[in-house]
């Protein structure tokens, strides 16, 4: 049994690798640094995220509209419903595995939500200067 280890994107907040499953399913490992900012966005199929190091921040707008807001550390995970938005801010360096249980490389189609994306843009030029 064998896994694949793929570089998916890399800059100044850190990396992204995609772990290919036997069954050709995948989970991404993410590193960011502290002061970092991820996500901003909603995927089509349920994920769930694991904080493997480090410390997070989370803003989630949940399907109904509502926005809440919560901190999570090493080995505690959160869940993502389909069309839920999520946001994550590195509170220290670390490592998170984002899984989309049972979808195939390539089969998860993801929506940006500006209002987040904005805020993640903002905080990529903050980190420039």
């Amino acid at each position: 049994m064998e896994l694949k280890l793929e570089p998916v994107f890399e800059d100044a907040r850190g990396a992204s690798y995609r772990v290919v499953l036997p069954d050709n399913t995948e989970m991404i490992l993410i590193y960011t640094k502290k002061g970092a900012m991820r996500g901003g966005h909603s995927h089509d199929r349920p994920e769930t995220s694991m904080v493997l190091s480090g410390r997070m921040k989370y803003w989630k707008k949940l399907v109904d509209g509502k926005e809440i807001e919560f901190e999570h550390g090493p080995g505690e995970t959160l869940h993502n419903e389909p069309g839920e938005v999520h946001m994550a801010l590195a509170m220290e360096d670390g490592w998170l595995m984002d899984w989309k249980i049972g979808t195939k490389v390539g089969e998860c189609v993801t929506t940006n939500y500006e209002p987040y994306r904005a805020k993640i843009r903002a905080s990529m030029e903050d980190t420039k200067k």
